[in-house]
């Protein structure tokens, strides 16, 4: 079975899209690719970025999470990790733990990367 699919790129420039603020990828192990899809609309728009990342299944489409991270990156975002609020004490605060571009070797888990301002 064939599915189609479109880059994000494609539509943005079909669709004429002109804003994008955010953007929510939790796909399975397919977050490198389709974070080259959109490679043009991030450089442009800088949205936010909210990842789910699981090496395990990033290892399925022959992928790291540094591949999924490191471009991220370079274009000058900054990411924390988003903690696992169930194995957090009941009625604790959660904090955001910062991602560090010299330590790339998670598990699972849930993040989300901004833009640094410049």
């Amino acid at each position: 079975m064939v599915i189609p699919t479109l880059a994000i790129d494609d539509y943005v420039l079909q669709q004429e899209i002109d804003r994008i603020d955010a953007i929510k990828l939790d796909i399975e192990g397919a977050e490198a690719d389709a974070l080259t899809g959109m490679r043009k609309a991030i450089e442009t728009f800088s949205p936010a970025l909210f990842l789910e990342v699981h090496p395990r299944q990033l290892e399925e489409f022959g992928k790291t999470a540094q591949e999924v991270l490191r471009p991220l990156f370079d274009l000058g975002y900054s990411g924390w990790r988003i903690p696992d609020h169930r194995a957090a004490p009941s009625g604790s605060e959660s904090t955001l733990l910062p991602l560090s571009s010299k330590d790339l070797s998670i598990t699972k888990n849930e993040m989300i990367l901004l833009k640094r301002e410049r």
